[in-house]
C-alpha cells in the first residue's frame, strides 16, 4: 500500500507547545497530502490551540485536489501560515472547493473566512460546521441554503438582535439539525419560526457566561411538537 491509496487520513493537534524541530515535520504531512494522496474521502487536520515556536507553513493545502473526498474538517488554530504573501484567501478557497464535487460534510474552523463566491460550488453539501461569532451569510449562499440538513456552532449568544440573519433559514428547506453556542431567549422564537421544518436543536451552554439562556426558560416557551431540544454543559478550568 502506498500513500496514493490512502482514503481516510486524521492529524489531530491540540493544546501542546511544538518545538522548532518538529514543525517541518508538519509541513511534510501537508505537502504529502496535497502531492500524493489523490484518492481521500474523509480527511481532518486540526490544529487546536497550538503554540509553536516558528510558524508552521500550510499554505499550500489549499493547493489539494481530491475529487473524491466527502467528509473534511480543518481547524487551523495557532502559528498555522495559511497563506503566502500576494494571496488572497477568497480566492484560494473558491478554487480549493470546486475540486471537491462530491463533498457532503464541512467542518472548517479558521480565524476568519472571507466572503467567497459559494453559487456554484459544493453542489453535494448537505452538513456544514461553520466558525462561531461570524454570519453564515458569509459562506452560505441562498442556492446552497437548500441542500442543508445539519448547520453546527451559531454563536447567536453573540450576535445582536436584528443583525443576525433568520431569513437565511427560510431558505434551509431541508435543514433538520443544527447546532447552537451561548442561545439567549430573544433569538429561540425567531429561529423556529425561520426554520419550522427543524427536529433538533442542540444548546451547548458555557459555564463561564453569565448572559446565556437559562435552560428552564424553554420550558414556559412555545415549542413545536415535532422540535426536540438537547442541552450540553461545557465547564472551564
Amino acid at each position: 500500500m502506498t500513500f496514493s491509496d490512502l482514503t481516510v487520513f486524521s492529524l489531530g493537534v491540540g493544546m501542546q507547545f511544538v518545538k522548532k524541530e518538529k514543525t517541518s515535520m508538519f509541513e511534510a504531512i501537508c505537502k504529502m497530502l496535497v502531492g500524493k494522496c489523490p484518492r481521500l474521502k474523509k480527511l481532518c487536520v486540526s490544529f487546536d490551540g497550538l503554540h509553536s515556536e516558528e510558524w508552521i507553513d500550510f499554505s499550500q493545502f489549499w493547493d489539494g485536489n481530491w475529487p473524491q473526498l466527502e467528509k473534511l474538517t480543518v481547524e487551523f488554530d495557532g502559528p498555522i501560515k495559511v497563506l503566502n504573501e500576494g494571496e488572497d484567501l477568497s480566492t484560494k478557497l473558491t478554487n480549493f472547493f470546486r475540486r471537491m464535487p462530491k463533498l457532503e460534510c464541512l467542518h472548517l474552523g479558521l480565524e476568519h473566512v472571507p466572503n467567497i463566491s459559494s453559487q456554484e460550488i459544493l453542489p453535494a453539501l448537505t452538513s456544514l460546521v461553520f466558525p462561531e461569532r461570524l454570519s453564515p451569510s458569509l459562506f452560505v449562499s441562498r442556492k446552497m441554503a437548500r441542500q442543508l440538513q445539519y448547520f453546527g456552532a451559531l454563536e447567536l449568544g453573540e450576535v445582536e438582535s436584528g443583525k443576525f440573519p433568520f431569513r437565511l433559514f427560510q431558505h434551509m428547506t431541508s435543514l433538520r439539525y443544527i447546532a447552537i453556542i451561548c442561545p439567549k431567549e430573544k433569538h429561540l422564537i425567531p429561529l423556529w419560526e425561520s426554520a419550522p421544518q427543524l427536529e433538533r436543536i442542540n444548546f451547548l451552554f458555557l459555564d463561564n457566561d453569565d448572559n446565556t439562556l437559562d435552560p428552564t426558560v424553554c420550558n414556559n416557551l412555545f415549542i413545536p411538537y415535532n422540535l426536540s431540544l438537547i442541552y450540553h454543559y461545557c465547564h472551564y478550568t
